[in-house]
């Protein structure tokens, strides 16, 4: 039975060891291979630590000491094989037997690299408190998720956010998980509630650009459009969520009734520079917005641009769902194993994989650990032994089976995507037929509009420039839409 994996994230800062001043009278120095085993340990020479390991300690009981474990995990843990020896430390059932020095070494080096561990059977479990510190606890523990659904969800998570035995650094993520849950719910107030405490809080665990998204969706579905208006608006460029942010602020302003600044946004959205990245509800809002404002040749023309713009995009997916040895999954791989794990690395690859992929926790753990995996098993091969050989088929043998939980997962994301295509292009075919039957009451377009609605505004310190084929990065954002009304056709009555 394979034990719990773990996610392991590093991040290096600087630290001075302080090995030799350690207390190592709980190591066995009765032979001189034990003696030499420490110098190689003290002097961190770790592979010829690890590789005289079992034949110097062969008949000392300290070997199987939860002392001795964690200390030759540790040896591991520095010689490279990082996921690997937090694996094994973290399999001790008893981690309150380990002795101080050991403790402090471990200390030493998660600090050091201040590790972000993710279980993928569970959290860190509580024991482990007392040998990390709440400090380092609550750095390495994976957060415990709820089920958002269930009306007894929030009663839970109410009493986890209030009660003074909730340490106070965990509060901030509760009290999330309890607002995405109320607002799940339609407890839009308590949502809000929930939001707005964590925005008047110090906390780093949730991203503020994640709370003003949340807290403009809750005034969405409140029908509080100002509101949710200006949320939106605070989300920053820098943020993943941009791109969404200005489709959903696009949505407030239609429903805010004001047209003109939705097809302002949305031209924004469509622009050439993302459409790698922006998905069909935004082809499909420009068409209903065209259809609001009477606007049937764009209507047309986004209709023949949705095939140019994501015909690819859906074989892509359609590929990926079929086959495991797609060219597209090769490709995604391939990236995984030569290049960080952030969306300017895949970018050629944007049109082919599914929307937001890299936003999606499980597949980025299950590619973090696949890397680490492959990384570690590396590192072993060098190690002569037989359990260095045991520990490096193991690691193989785990890095085949996070490829596989790769692969499923993107195929599940692939599949929404998919599903969400089939949806728009539906959409958008009732919008075509909808377009159609007024041309065809209309056949003369006698119909007469109103003057413009929202003028550009004109000073000497704005700049206008007309909209071409040709985009200019400095134009993205900045664009302003002038709209009329439908046409009101006058016809006799009896």
């Amino acid at each position: 039975m394979i034990t719990p994996i773990l996610v392991v994230i590093f991040t290096s800062i600087s630290f001075s060891t302080a090995m030799a001043e350690s207390d190592w009278s709980f190591f066995p120095q009765n032979t001189e291979s034990q003696k030499i085993l420490l110098s190689h340990i003290k002097s961190e020479s770790y592979k010829p630590a690890l590789e005289m390991w079992d034949s110097a300690l062969k008949n000392e009981r300290f070997k199987t000491t939860y002392t001795g474990q964690a200390l030759f995990n540790w040896v591991l843990f520095e010689a490279g094989a990082r996921t690997n020896a937090m694996e094994r430390l973290f399999s001790l059932k008893a981690p309150h037997h380990i002795e101080a020095p050991v403790k402090n070494l471990w200390h030493n080096s998660l600090n050091r690299f201040r590790t972000r561990l993710i279980l993928a059977h569970g959290t860190l479990s509580r024991k482990w408190r007392g040998f990390l510190g709440n400090d380092l606890y609550q750095t390495m523990r994976d957060k415990p998720v709820f089920n958002i659904s269930y009306p007894s969800t929030l009663k839970k998570l109410s009493t986890l956010a209030r009660s003074s035995q909730t340490p106070k650094d965990e509060k901030p993520w509760y009290q999330w998980q309890l607002a995405l849950a109320a607002a799940h719910q339609d407890k839009n107030d308590l949502a809000d509630n929930q939001i707005s405490r964590l925005l008047e809080m110090e906390q780093s665990v949730i991203d503020v650009n994640a709370l003003y998204m949340a807290r403009a969706r809750v005034a969405f579905q409140s029908k509080e459009f100002e509101e949710a208006i200006d949320w939106y608006k605070k989300v920053s460029k820098s943020s993943d969520q941009w791109l969404t942010a200005k489709e959903e602020l696009a949505w407030s302003y239609l429903r805010a009734d004001q047209p003109n600044k939705t097809v302002s946004e949305l031209h924004t959205v469509l622009s050439p520079f993302f459409s790698s990245i922006s998905g069909p509800e935004s082809d499909f809002l420009s068409a209903f917005a065209s259809l609001m404002i009477c606007d049937y040749n764009n209507i047309f023309k986004v209709t023949k641009e949705f095939k140019s713009r994501h015909t690819r995009k859906i074989e892509s997916l359609e590929s990926l769902l079929k086959d495991p040895s797609s060219n597209v999954f090769l490709k995604f791989l391939k990236n995984v194993d030569t290049k960080p794990i952030k969306l300017a690395s895949f970018a050629p690859l944007l049109k082919d994989l599914p929307r937001d992929f890299q936003r999606d926790s499980f597949l980025v753990d299950h590619m973090k650990y696949r890397q680490a995996m492959l990384d570690e098993a590396h590192v072993l091969k060098n190690l002569n032994g037989p359990t260095f050989k045991k520990m490096t088929d193991i690691s193989f043998k785990r890095a085949r089976i996070a490829k596989t939980k790769t692969y499923d997962r993107l195929k599940v994301l692939a599949a929404n995507e998919l599903k969400e295509f089939k949806v728009m292009i539906q959409k958008l075919h009732i919008i075509e037929a909808e377009v159609i039957q007024r041309l065809h009451l209309d056949q003369n377009k006698l119909g007469r509009r109103n003057t413009l609605k929202n003028p550009v505004p004109s000073s000497q310190e704005i700049i206008s420039f007309p909209v071409t084929q040709e985009v200019w990065l400095d134009e993205v954002d900045n664009y302003h839409a002038e709209v009329r009304d439908c046409p009101k056709i006058t016809r006799a009555s009896l």
